[in-house]
């Protein structure tokens, strides 16, 4: 049995924040150096512009307060479209329907993996002027792709290996949002951070719903969340926080 070493407070507090800034701080410097590399001029791009500029496109010579009223709708319009997305993963789940949803997440996990990492692959590669030839890139990236679908959602893998998947969607994430319009981009970005709030805190949230299903039928979900339990030392594996209580709880001699 693994025996645990007496862990102050300040150890404690310190392994939890740096649990939690470490691949946030990854996940901003990678995101910078693709910007710097890929986006220096801070162009919006016309893939980004169509999944967030569905009611109003910015336009440098609107007034603020038109970009505030186009960025709201906008905003307005990308929220309602996630809840209804959520509605509908709820739906599934209660109506038995796990298959069409763990499916649903996969796919969506594949083409993060294959299709968005190999576009961004390829203009890093035609920025630093590196050659490839098109098999040898698909097959990585395709194996890339398969490893990341199975670690992150179905088999264990090291925990390492899954953290550095799951920063690299931020990573996805946070470049993407470059590329679209400032005021948009912020906007949305509020409107989600109010959504994920609501949608967990409120009784009628859809994660709420959600979570409150598979607790009751004490089924796992399907999601990319992060883990920051540690990697190494006394407090590894997946049992860490558990133990980490216990230890706590039992009297000091």
């Amino acid at each position: 049995m693994m025996e645990t070493k007496d862990i102050s407070v300040l150890q404690d507090l310190g392994a939890g924040l740096t649990g939690i800034l470490s691949p946030v701080s990854i996940c901003m410097g990678l995101t910078v150096v693709l910007v710097r590399l890929l986006n220096p001029d801070g162009k919006s791009g016309s893939a980004a512009l169509r999944f967030a500029s569905i009611a109003y496109s910015e336009d440098p010579t609107d007034s603020d307060s038109t970009k505030l009223e186009g960025a709201f709708l906008n905003a307005l319009i990308y929220v309602g479209i996630v809840t209804v997305m959520t509605f509908a993963i709820v739906l599934l789940f209660k109506c038995g329907c796990q298959r069409i949803v763990w499916a649903w997440m996969a796919i969506g996990v594949f083409d993060i993996f294959f299709a968005i990492t190999g576009l961004i692959g390829i203009e890093v590669l035609q920025a630093l002027d590196i050659h490839v030839d098109v098999y040898s890139f698909c097959f990585m990236l395709f194996n890339f792709a398969v490893v990341g679908v199975i670690g992150v959602l179905f088999v264990p893998i090291p925990l390492l290996l899954k953290q550095g998947y799951l920063v690299w969607v931020g990573v996805i994430s946070a470049y993407i949002f470059t590329w679209i319009p400032e005021w948009t981009a912020w906007m949305i970005i509020c409107a989600m951070a109010l959504y994920d709030i609501a949608a967990v805190l409120l009784p009628g949230g859809p994660l709420k719903l959600l979570l409150d299903e598979a607790m009751k039928r004490e089924e796992a979900l399907p999601g990319l969340l992060y883990e920051a339990r540690p990697t190494r030392g006394p407090y590894q594996g997946a049992d860490a926080w558990a133990r980490r209580t216990i230890s706590s709880a039992e009297p000091r001699g």
